[in-house]
C-alpha cells in the first residue's frame, strides 16, 4: 500500500527491446541530466527507468514511454519487495515433483515444488583469473637489486609481466527465486557437486551446469527464464552477457521480483 506523497518507480513491465536513444532523450528531459549519464542509467538500471519520483511525474513519464512503444509499470517506492538473502546450494537432485537442494553434501535437503519456482537467472561476472607464477623473481641480493635497475633488463621484464597479466575469466552462478514464501537458492557452476545427477553426470562442470539448467526449464515450465539465461544456454560469449558487478545483479533481480510478483 502506498502512502500519500510517496515516491514512485517506473519499471519496464517485461524484458523487451526498445529504442535506447529515444528513451534516453526522453528521460534526460525529465531529469535535466546529461545524456551520457542517463544512457548509463538506462543500460545498467536493469528494468528501473526511474527509482524515486513524484507520482505525477511518474504517470507523465509512463504516458510518454507508452508513445515510444515501451511497456512500463508504476510501483510505489515504499511497496517494493526486497530481495531475499540467497541460500548457497552445494548439490541438487531432481525429484518427481520437487527440486531438492543441499547446503552441504551431507545436509538435509530443502524441497521446493517446481510449481513454486518463480524465475531462473544465470549471472555471469568477468573476474581476474589466478596469475601464473612469474618467472621474474624479486631481488635476493645487492647484485640482483642493482641489476633490476638496468634499463634494458627492466624493459624486457615489463614486457614479460604484461604477457603474464591475468585475463578476466567468466564465473557463472544460477539464482532460483521462488514464490511466496520468497526464497533464493544460489548455485555456482564451479562449486556445485554434480554427483547426485547420477548417470546424467558429464565430465565437465560446464556440461553439468547446462544439464541442470535444461532439466529445470523442463521440470518448471511456468518459471520465467531470463533472456541472459537463455543466451547463456545457447552458448553466447560470456563477455556479451556479463553483469558489470553484483550491484547490477541485485537491481536486476529486484526488478524481476517486483514485476513478476510471486504472491
Amino acid at each position: 500500500m502506498s502512502n500519500a506523497g510517496d515516491k514512485y518507480c517506473v519499471l519496464l513491465a517485461r524484458e523487451q527491446e526498445f529504442d535506447v536513444r529515444a528513451v534516453t532523450r526522453l528521460l534526460a528531459e525529465f531529469f535535466g541530466a546529461p545524456l551520457p549519464e542517463i544512457a548509463l542509467t538506462v543500460r545498467r538500471g536493469c528494468g528501473f527507468l526511474a527509482s524515486s519520483v513524484p507520482k505525477v511525474i511518474a504517470v507523465e513519464m509512463q504516458r510518454k514511454l507508452d508513445e515510444l512503444g515501451v511497456e512500463t509499470l508504476l510501483l510505489a517506492h515504499s511497496s517494493l519487495v526486497p530481495l531475499p538473502y540467497p541460500s548457497v546450494v552445494k548439490a541438487v537432485e531432481f525429484g518427481p515433483k520437487a527440486l531438492l537442494t543441499y547446503a552441504r553434501r551431507d545436509a538435509h535437503a530443502d524441497e521446493t515444488p517446481y510449481s513454486r519456482i518463480l524465475f531462473l537467472s544465470v549471472c555471469v561476472l568477468m573476474q581476474a583469473g589466478t596469475a601464473r607464477e612469474s618467472r621474474v623473481e624479486g631481488p635476493k641480493s645487492i647484485r640482483d637489486t642493482l641489476h633490476r635497475f638496468n634499463p634494458v633488463k627492466s624493459f624486457h621484464e615489463s614486457i614479460e609481466r604484461s604477457a603474464i597479466k591475468p585475463r578476466p575469466k567468466p564465473t557463472a552462478f544460477l539464482d532460483i527465486f521462488t514464490k511466496s514464501p520468497r526464497n533464493c537458492y544460489r548455485m555456482a557452476r564451479s562449486g556445485l557437486d554434480y554427483r547426485r545427477l547420477g548417470s546424467g553426470k558429464s565430465k565437465t562442470a560446464r556440461e553439468n551446469f547446462l544439464a541442470v539448467l535444461r532439466t529445470l526449464t523442463e521440470k518448471a515450465p511456468k518459471a520465467y527464464v531470463t533472456l541472459q539465461t537463455r543466451r547463456f544456454m545457447d552458448g553466447a560469449d560470456p563477455k556479451g552477457i556479463a553483469f558489470t558487478d553484483t550491484a547490477e545483479i541485485r537491481r536486476c533481480h529486484t526488478w524481476l521480483l517486483n514485476v513478476l510478483g510471486g504472491e
